[in-house]
């Protein structure tokens, strides 16, 4: 409460001319949760089930465009976005374009980051060369995106202030503006989402394609199947937000009122950047590990796919995303072949008498199975199997004397 007894005003109020509050409390939510996601992802590579790969890189730098982006949202609510275009001046709507310009950047370039940890995840999790090569082709499109992504935002009229489609006017490639009923609508701003949109719809509908080949041909449970194609297929809730974003999107609120219009358009952006970093680290949860864990309180590292290997099958040799082990070495340990080892040598026996004796010698050696990653590591050992091969070595008997009543010594 304010010093003279009255009510202090409330950060953000929700009126029919102002909606700034709504985009706050989303960005808000949907960035503690962002980076609540990025301690677990970062605390599981690194503390618990290391190494720390390619594909957690990128979903960290992800995070860390996630954060610009939403300090940017920030920013444009504080200099009125989502107030009626009539209680804003003219400097704080140029202000206010400068900063969704560069928004709209980050979030192309926050969506492309994710893509790619996810396609990463790909590469590191299968031996396979087909699939590798399907993931590298999703890498190269989702890149290919981007980079078409940002030529349509970015270069727009007037290239000297790309960032102005309040009140311009101008005839590009996808024309801004068109008429009807008298009125000019951004049609052309809504095309170059539409387009790029549409593409972003399709990666996502290839990343989880490619889920589904990854353990398709796997001879595991179908339990632990279903929990790998969900952990990636979560991600096609992106394609939801997408679908409303667009929904939105309309050109003729856009072009009464655009900075009170584009608050539901910003607040699907958000839950749609948010929601692709939440999902790159849905591996990590508890949910998705219970398939590949100990339940011993350790963590088992995931080569549960590499043990149909030995049986001459096809899989997913050391699915090191789940790599949950100690790294090349733990790996390359658990992949040797073990020699046998003998335990004991025949010896030679002769009986008290100084006289020859039959002997009767057993030679035993045993191949030692290591639990998979656990040579050279600090996890928890599973399953250690021992396999006991017994020769018998039976020499010819000795004869005593030479009458023909000699005896065989045994």
């Amino acid at each position: 409460m304010a010093s003279n007894g009255t009510i202090s005003e409330p950060l953000a109020v929700i009126t029919p001319d102002k909606h700034g509050g709504l985009v706050i409390i989303t960005n808000a939510f949907g960035l503690i949760l962002v980076l609540i996601f990025l301690v677990i992802r970062v605390l599981s590579r690194v503390v618990i089930s290391p190494p720390f790969d390619r594909d957690d890189l990128a979903l960290v730098v992800a995070t860390a465009f996630c954060v610009i982006y939403s300090a940017l949202i920030f920013a444009a609510v504080a200099k009125g976005f989502g107030k009626s275009t009539k209680l804003l001046s003219e400097s704080d709507l140029i202000i206010v374009q400068k900063v969704i310009y560069a928004a709209d950047i980050f979030f192309l370039i926050t969506m492309w980051c994710s893509k790619c940890s996810v396609a990463l995840t790909f590469i590191r999790l299968t031996p396979q060369k087909k699939h590798k090569t399907v993931a590298k082709g999703i890498l190269v499109a989702t890149t290919v995106w981007l980079v078409l992504s940002i030529f349509l935002i970015a270069l727009r009229c007037d290239l000297s202030q790309p960032w102005i489609f309040i009140g311009t006017k101008c005839q590009d490639l996808v024309r801004l503006f068109f008429e009807r009923d008298g009125q000019r609508l951004m049609h052309g701003q809504v095309t170059r989402w539409q387009i790029i949109n549409s593409l972003d719809i399709a990666l996502e509908i290839a990343l989880f394609v490619m889920a589904i080949l990854l353990v398709k041909n796997l001879q595991m449970d179908l339990k632990r199947k279903i929990f790998v194609v969900t952990a990636f297929g979560l991600r096609l809730a992106i394609i939801a937000a997408i679908v409303l974003r667009l929904h939105y999107l309309d050109p003729g609120s856009l072009y009464r009122n655009p900075t009170l219009a584009g608050v539901f358009f910003v607040i699907w952006t958000i839950v749609e950047v948010d929601f692709s970093i939440i999902s790159g680290n849905i591996a990590c949860l508890k949910p998705f590990m219970a398939a590949f864990n100990t339940s011993y309180g350790g963590v088992e590292e995931i080569n549960a796919l590499s043990r149909l290997d030995r049986t001459g099958q096809s899989g997913l040799s050391s699915v090191g995303s789940m790599r949950f082990g100690k790294g090349s070495k733990a790996r390359k340990a658990a992949a040797a072949p073990k020699e046998p080892k003998k335990i004991s040598e025949p010896q030679a026996r002769t009986d008290t008498r100084g006289q020859d004796a039959l002997g009767h010698d057993a030679e035993v050696t045993h191949e030692d199975a290591e639990s998979v990653g656990s040579h050279g590591s600090r996890q928890m050992i599973i399953q250690k199997e021992i396999t006991w091969n017994v020769e018998y070595h039976t020499p010819n008997p000795v004869k005593r004397g030479t009458g023909p009543n000699s005896q065989y010594s045994v």
